[in-house]
């Protein structure tokens, strides 16, 4: 299951808002196998400001960060 979820300011994060680059919400994508931990993860990530992509495999991952590569600054495995 992919989910794309907004940051604590309710933007999506593959909208462009037109904000310079230090303005935009640092991404975050992060894959593992075990829905319990992306979720306690996405949820500490967002309320710290976050944009937040889930992956529950590599494939789900690389499409992700192919699709969305200039919002996404660091991957978590």
């Amino acid at each position: 299951m992919t989910e794309r979820t907004a940051p604590s300011g309710g933007l999506d994060p593959q909208v462009s808002t037109g904000a310079p680059d230090a303005m935009r919400p640092r991404g975050v994508l992060i894959v593992d196998d075990w829905e319990p931990l992306r979720h306690i993860v996405c949820i500490w990530l967002q309320r710290s400001g976050f944009a937040v992509w889930t992956a529950s495999n590599s494939r789900e991952a690389v499409t992700l960060y192919q699709a969305n590569r200039l919002a996404i600054d660091v991957v978590l495995l």
